[in-house]
């Protein structure tokens, strides 16, 4: 679960998704709450980094309550306290035990959350951790026919080298029934009809040659981004706008990649 940590913004940032796995940090969290306290300042876990996330209920409370973001300045501060640290002091302590990554991820790790941190400081937002895997409320293997602890991507034709998604993508995945409603709504083309069938089985009696143009991707996945922002509630059961809005703007960047390029596409599942 570590693995699926996320950054949430209030209000959302563009651009400051992180592009590594944050789990590492989880892993030497308590170091890390060390090295903050002794410096005066936030500790990590006091961001929502925490490896045992509270229950469905507890959660959607702390998301809509303030309190629990805290200004990304502060989180900057840290961070690079524990950059700084984690090629000094620390480092040794870490050089014993590499059994959740090397002092090489690690430091990457830090400096992609400060890169994140630095553009929401810019736009003065607050920020805080959160467990991806409870952000639709679900867990892997509930559903025998579901598609949870899947990844979407994109496949070009001819391949778009620069056009890669680099996190996870399954906020798409599992609210894809209400995304396709708000692409109907909005009078685009659903996303289910670029190879996410509402099946597995539908998938694969599906043709790989059914391919669409990327600008086509763009306009769906354009219209999705502008009405969840204009009604960012619209099914606060399961949808989180903030992460969500990540997810479609890194497919939409990769979407772009593909019309310039003049490339067709089809999304597909890893």
């Amino acid at each position: 679960m570590s693995s699926r940590i996320r950054l949430l913004y209030r209000p959302a940032v563009r651009g400051a998704a992180p592009r590594l796995s944050m789990g590492i940090l989880v892993n030497y969290r308590s170091i890390f709450d060390d090295a903050a306290q002794k410096a005066e300042l936030i500790r990590p876990t006091d961001f929502g980094l925490d490896d045992a996330p509270q229950d469905e209920e507890d959660l959607e409370w702390d998301l809509e309550d303030e309190l629990y973001f805290t200004d990304c300045a502060a989180g900057v501060a840290t961070f690079e306290h524990l950059l700084g640290r984690v090629t000094g002091a620390i480092a040794p302590r870490l050089e014993e035990d590499t059994e959740y990554g090397t002092l090489a991820e690690l430091q990457g790790c830090i400096e992609d959350v400060l890169r994140c941190l630095r553009k929401g400081a810019a736009a003065n937002a607050r920020f805080r951790f959160i467990d991806y895997l409870f952000l639709d409320g679900n867990e892997a293997g509930d559903d025998e026919d579901a598609e949870d602890g899947k990844n979407l991507d994109v496949a070009f034709s001819p391949p778009v080298k620069s056009a890669r998604i680099t996190n996870d993508i399954q906020l798409m995945i599992t609210n894809l029934e209400e995304l396709d409603a708000m692409a109907r709504a909005a009078g685009v083309t659903p996303l289910s009809a670029f190879g996410l069938a509402d099946s597995s089985r539908k998938r694969k009696r599906a043709s790989k040659a059914a391919l669409h143009t990327s600008r086509d991707g763009v306009t769906t996945v354009t219209s999705l981004i502008s009405t969840l922002r204009a009604r960012p509630a619209a099914n606060p059961e399961r949808v989180y706008p903030d992460v969500l809005l990540q997810e479609l703007e890194e497919v939409l960047g990769c979407l772009r990649k593909g019309v310039s390029k003049k490339a067709k596409f089809r999304f597909v599942l890893t």
